[in-house]
């Protein structure tokens, strides 16, 4: 018997189909489809997201039953969703889709997060919802459509994020879960319901929002339609998965103890489990991310580096062309082990799509510094791997700081393959790295809660038990700890706060460039 965990991400979408153990049975992968225009907009068409999802199911069947003749659907006890947050479907009386989807790091909401600063001098909105006034969170976006698509707003009478779409999709109901929710910044995380005030602020009534729900939650069953259109068994039970980091973070065992969750892809991200909600004294503009984790009576603290996996992707194609060959890859990770610790003074600041530091700051850009003439193509990769690196340590000791405790232990998601990349990570922070052995940890985290809901599962510590198995650890190499931390305490901590004022300056005269 199996369970399946369905993931709608920024990079790629992924179905993959588990034993009750957490073995790999299929796994099938599909582009993200985004659509970009010229003035940096993106956007997702919901028509791809549900084809995506059904060409998905249905390799994920065909594989089984290559392997399998005898696989039948009904094999599969349960399926989960999980996925970015943010991004919102409006559905109409007919419940058909209404708009284009508008992504996560769609830059057109920028006035409307302002707009929601200047209402809230007394940062109520963050101590409700646990988060800043960033641009990504679905309310900008549905405040967007309400000042220039008021006829599209007027219509809408259920909004869903991407996730929730597809639950919807299969199972005909309405639903989130309590850490998608969390993403929308309208969602009370210490009461777990939809705030009436903040609502209130984009003209919304609670109505046009899904009840909301603990992960792990069975809302309803896979209809004769959907099941048409999948392949998956009609009456599968579906239940509530979570956001892909949180889900990620259960299935790595990031709601138990002091054991962060480093996911690293196209960008990186640091989770941390909180057992009870403290948001702090700090400004809003100094705080991290807050929400209700997928582990039920848990929260989390999140933060992460915007562009991660994709700027040390992006050097590579520019030193070595686009093709993903593993040879090039292993070329490139020699030259830049040659290069030394410290990258013989080149320095690398990852912000291509602004910085996650407390503030944030949209304005800020990745920077190179240090290059002299003899330096090879070895030295900027390295420095690049080391940069990411300095910013992880960056953003985790502003997490030990904020969340009062110190981390024992990360277990890597993402980036196993890079084991140059996990060691330097390793040394830079001096903390044991461990990479668990699984595949695709947030779909593993929505089979787990599939598993839950159908109960499979106890709970969510039942189906780590059954699950978890642990892998490579990469401990710190003393060789290099005390050179890097000299490197990170006197030298990159500084390069930021440097660059602050030429980034300033740099947006005023290319804006007022641009608009002559």
């Amino acid at each position: 018997m199996y369970l399946l965990g369905i993931d709608i991400g920024t990079t790629n979408w992924k179905a993959v189909l588990y034993t009750y153990s957490g073995e790999t049975v299929a796994r099938s992968v599909t582009p993200t489809i985004t659509h970009h225009a010229e003035s940096g907009s993106a956007v997702y068409h919901v028509e791809d997201i549900w084809q995506g999802v059904c060409t998905l199911c249905q390799d994920i069947l065909a594989q089984c039953r290559k392997e399998q003749p005898a696989f039948q659907p009904e094999q599969i006890r349960g399926v989960a969703i999980t996925g970015m947050g943010e991004a919102m479907v409006p559905l109409d009386a007919q419940r058909q889709p209404l708009y284009e989807v508008i992504a996560w790091f769609d830059p057109r909401t920028e006035p409307q997060a302002r707009w929601l600063e200047e209402q809230d001098p007394e940062a109520r909105i963050f101590r409700t919802t646990g988060l800043s006034f960033s641009p990504i969170y679905s309310l900008c976006k549905l405040l967007w459509i309400r000042e220039h698509e008021p006829a599209i707003f007027e219509k809408a009478v259920k909004w869903l994020t991407m996730p929730d779409f597809v639950m919807f999709k299969l199972s005909g109901e309405y639903a989130t879960d309590y850490s998608e929710a969390s993403r929308t910044l309208c969602f009370d995380i210490t009461r777990k319901t939809w705030s009436p005030e903040l609502l209130d602020l984009a003209g919304l009534d609670a109505s046009v929002l899904p009840p909301a729900y603990c992960g792990g939650t069975m809302i309803g069953r896979v209809h004769q339609r959907a099941s048409q259109e999948t392949g998956l068994a009609s009456g599968t039970p579906v239940v509530t998965g979570g956001h892909d980091h949180i889900c990620g973070a259960l299935a790595v065992g990031a709601f138990q103890g002091n054991v962060m969750l480093n996911s690293c892809g196209t960008t990186e991200s640091l989770v941390l489990s909180l057992p009870t909600l403290s948001l702090g004294n700090l400004p809003p503009d100094q705080q991290l991310t807050h929400g209700c984790h997928v582990a039920r009576d848990m929260y989390y603290m999140i933060t992460g580096i915007y562009v991660a996996g994709a700027e040390l992707q992006r050097f590579k194609n520019l030193f070595a062309g686009e093709a993903d060959d593993d040879a090039v890859w292993q070329q490139l990770m020699d030259e830049a082990r040659q290069a030394g610790a410290g990258s013989d003074g080149v320095l690398f600041l990852p912000h291509s799509r602004g910085a996650n530091v407390p503030p944030l700051n949209p304005r800020s850009c990745s920077a190179l510094l240090g290059l002299r003439a003899h330096h090879q193509r070895g030295h900027i990769i390295r420095a690049v791997i080391e940069g990411l690196c300095y910013e992880t340590r960056r953003l985790l000791t502003i997490m030990e700081q904020q969340a009062g405790t110190s981390v024992d232990l990360l277990r890597v998601a993402g980036s196993a393959r890079n084991t140059f990349w996990l060691q330097v990570k390793a040394d830079v922070l001096n903390k044991s790295i461990e990479v668990p052995k699984m595949t695709e940890g947030s779909c593993l985290g929505a089979a787990m809660l599939a598993g839950i809901g159908a109960d499979i599962y106890r709970d969510e510590n039942d189906a780590f038990r059954q699950i978890y198995r642990s892998g490579d650890v990469y401990e710190p190499n003393q060789e290099y700890t005390a050179w890097y931390d000299e490197c990170y305490q006197e030298i990159f901590t500084n390069i930021y706060p440097a660059l602050v004022p030429v980034y300033h300056k740099r947006a005023s005269v290319y804006f007022e460039k641009s608009n002559k």
